[in-house]
């Protein structure tokens, strides 16, 4: 009587294993088995870049920002904070602002914000900016401050870059714009992966 339940109990533990190894087997295949690596090296110059932000006066008080881009299907009037780009916080973040690039109230500025383009299945990073590359000159992006003030910038650039190209973090002169990076594949391990950057300037 009990052997044809110890053998449901066994094909469910059996289903609940290949279920297990089916989803690590997808998680693998999104992420390559590796983190993305969204930011690159760009990540590690943070605590070097912030000694130059304090040119933020009049703006918001709270530097969190709102994104959309319209050709960008997830990216919809989504929160980015200001963040260190590492594992975790793309892991919860659609997206973030490198911590010491520009905000959108100041003059001459480049606000730097990073994303995966694949990410992490059932997170917020999940395909996140995986539209940039459909991005073209003229397209419109939208940064909302936490006052609720709107800035339109039109892409004018873009431009794939090496992790060590730290040089594009960097405002042009008499310029406000914005950068939206991710990376332009799958990073695998041991590999450095350029990174595509789509950059737009303010016009209104």
């Amino acid at each position: 009587m009990l052997k044809p339940v110890f053998r449901i109990a066994s094909l469910a533990v059996v289903a609940v294993g290949l279920a297990l190894i089916a989803f690590f087997a997808i998680q693998n295949y999104f992420t390559g088995g590796t983190s993305e690596d969204a930011a690159g090296d760009f990540d590690n110059v943070a605590p070097t870049i912030e000694d130059t932000e304090g040119s933020s006066t009049g703006g918001a008080e709270d530097e969190t920002l709102k994104l959309t881009v319209p050709k960008m299907e997830r990216i919809k009037d989504v929160t980015v904070p200001t963040a260190v780009a590492d594992d975790e916080a793309l892991r919860n973040n659609v997206a973030v602002r490198l911590p010491g690039t520009g905000l959108p109230w100041e003059e001459e500025t480049n606000v730097y914000i990073v994303g995966h383009e694949l990410g992490y299945p059932f997170t917020d990073s999940f395909r996140a900016f995986y539209d940039l590359k459909t991005l073209d000159k003229g397209d419109k992006v939208y940064i909302t401050d936490a006052d609720g003030r709107e800035y339109t910038y039109e892409i004018f650039e873009i431009i794939i870059v090496q992790p060590t190209d730290l040089w594009v973090l960097d405002p042009l002169e008499g310029r406000n714009i914005v950068s939206l990076q991710g990376s332009e594949t799958q990073k695998q391990v041991g590999e450095n992966i350029p990174k595509r950057v789509v950059r737009a300037e303010l016009k209104e």
